[in-house]
């Protein structure tokens, strides 16, 4: 960008002057592809996912350095042995919902798949008031 080329109505455009204007263009055109990835880069580093984001590790504390610690034994576990009985009721607790009166009229509805392999049995059925 050092050389660049100023070319006024009354200078003519020769073919030097010409390769010199493609040579700055090109260095222009490089410059600016540049620029734009620095600032993809710096914007990935400030606004990026936290893998991608750049951390600043130095931030005036030393790293401590473990390996010269000496190694501390664990302490023995104690086992005790626990043991308790519950009482299980054979029965189980139903749903909070009340059955539905006797009077009541009972409809009975089948649904059945539309297409049944030949050779293919009931398994079961599901049986349900609402």
């Amino acid at each position: 960008m050092k050389d660049k080329v100023n070319i006024t109505e009354k200078s003519p455009l020769t073919r030097e002057n010409f390769l010199q204007l493609i040579k700055e263009n090109r260095q222009q055109k490089t410059e600016l592809l540049y620029l734009r990835q620095e600032m993809e880069q710096i914007k990935r580093m400030i606004y990026g996912s936290k893998s991608e984001r750049f951390v600043k590790t130095d931030n005036g504390q030393l790293p401590i350095e473990f390996e010269d610690l000496p190694n501390e034994q664990e302490p023995e576990v104690k086992q005790e042995q626990i043991s308790y009985t519950r009482n299980k009721s054979g029965v189980k607790k139903g749903h909070a919902r009340l059955p539905l009166p006797d009077n009541l009229p009972r409809e009975t509805q089948v649904i059945e798949p539309e297409f049944i392999p030949q050779g293919a049995k009931k398994i079961g059925s599901v049986v349900s008031e609402y």
